[in-house]
């Protein structure tokens, strides 16, 4: 599903670009105009030198003077010094695991927070340690529900990464199982720096693991024929004993550790990748008991499930009370909680269970949770919810009612068709979403 070239893409390229390499292009560029300006100065001066008397300046000696300074300032400091700085940042590459295209991270900003939500709220990051006997590469893996197919088919194809899993169809679910090393790689890259929650734990084991896998294997050195064919044949799950794949990795760049994601909610869309995942809004009609009258009740309600041991230091980096109240406070709305504590056979240390609820239902908050994904749009088929769900709540805004008539029919038409109701989704809104702006 290609996006549209726009006269507007091209400017937001070239004048607003942290490419690197599109940066290199545009010094390339200035460094030709300059040059094209100095050699014009060049002649002048040239021309003014090639036969005795007063030439193209008329006897004014002190532009001359001052031509001959802006020449070689401007092909000392406009020309060669960017033409320099060009050159490295055009053939310095950034490279990683695998070859791919200059746009390869395009948009990271807005698809990054996206897919961190998404992994964070349905996907888990699996990293054997020290008392595992397999050893294995990291491993990504995203549970979509079954009706979600064509998004996951979607993310597959844009990113070129992982398989999809269908046979656990049967189980209402497909799996997305990322597990090639450059694949697992390349979604790393996209979402470090972009984690909220305890999950970002196990990213850091995951780099951490690339990271030694890029040092234990610097020391190879393979020539260029070798190098595709390695490239190209790199398991799915790699061994890390005698059997290690010689990869080429001398040029590789470790992946750095970014910081948990502290920033405002309402900055990225990392709540709407993590609303896809564990978020639903609702349409109700209930009686209101003291008029007697039928009613529309809307919510927008998010859920998470945390098991952890008793024993275990909750704090910041392994406890999601933490982002489940910066939710509450972007819509103003209360956190609720519920804990289950459990022994496991065999085990003595107490597991708890607890339930985070984010439930906002008050209209002026319903108003804001409409602001934040009309600006940070859904990708599944709660993007078809979310759309019914803006419409009747538009429709109490503007007539500010609740019990109103033709809110309540338009209600019951669309509950019709409504999250467990809706059968084969339509997946147009994924051929013009912002995150490929």
């Amino acid at each position: 599903m290609k996006h549209q070239i726009t006269f507007g893409d091209y400017i937001n390229r070239w004048l607003f670009s942290t490419n690197a390499k599109d940066i290199a292009v545009l010094y390339f560029i200035f460094s030709l105009f300059c040059g094209i300006l100095g050699s014009f100065m060049s002649l002048v001066l040239r021309l003014e030198l090639a036969a005795p008397g007063n030439q193209l300046l008329m006897g004014n000696h002190q532009l001359f003077n001052v031509i001959v300074t802006a020449h070689a300032v401007l092909m000392v400091f406009f020309l060669i010094m960017p033409v320099t700085m060009g050159f490295f940042g055009k053939t310095t590459k950034i490279r990683t695991i695998m070859t791919e295209s200059n746009n390869y991270y395009k948009n990271k900003e807005k698809w990054g927070p996206y897919l961190a939500g998404l992994i964070e709220g349905d996907g888990t990051i699996i990293v054997h340690n020290e008392h595992t006997k397999v050893k294995y590469s990291p491993i990504i893996e995203i549970v979509f529900n079954k009706k979600d197919l064509g998004l996951a088919k979607y993310l597959e194809k844009r990113w070129k990464i992982g398989k999809i899993n269908e046979s656990c169809s049967e189980e209402k679910y497909v799996l997305w199982r990322i597990s090639k090393i450059e694949d697992v790689y390349k979604l790393i890259n996209l979402v470090n720096g972009y984690f909220r929650t305890p999950k970002y734990e196990a990213l850091v084991k995951a780099i951490n693991w690339i990271n030694l896998y890029i040092t234990n294997n610097k020391k190879k050195t393979f020539n260029e024929a070798n190098k595709l064919e390695l490239l190209n044949k790199v398991p799915a799950r790699t061994p890390c004993g005698a059997e290690k794949i010689e990869l080429i990795l001398s040029n590789i760049n470790y992946l750095p550790i970014l910081d948990l994601d502290l920033s405002d909610i309402q900055s990225n869309g990392w709540l709407a990748g993590f609303t896809d995942a564990d978020g639903n809004f609702e349409i109700l009609l209930s009686m209101n008991s003291k008029k007697q009258k039928p009613r529309v009740n809307l919510s927008y309600k998010l859920e998470i499930r945390q098991n952890y041991s008793k024993v275990n230091n909750i704090n910041i980096n392994n406890n999601y009370y933490e982002i489940m109240i910066k939710i509450c406070s972007l819509f103003n709305s209360k956190l609720y909680s519920r804990e289950r504590k459990y022994k496991l056979k065999g085990q003595e240390n107490i597991k708890i269970s607890r339930l985070y609820i984010v439930s906002i239902n008050h209209k002026l908050n319903l108003l804001k949770v409409r602001d934040y994904f009309n600006q940070y749009p859904l990708l599944s088929s709660k993007y078809l919810d979310y759309k019914d769900w803006e419409n009747v709540l538009t429709l109490i805004d503007v007539k500010n009612s609740f019990t109103d008539i033709s809110i309540l029919d338009k209600s019951k038409k669309i509950i019709t068709n409504f999250n467990s109701t809706r059968v084969n989704p339509t997946w147009d809104h994924l051929n013009n979403n912002n995150y490929e702006i």
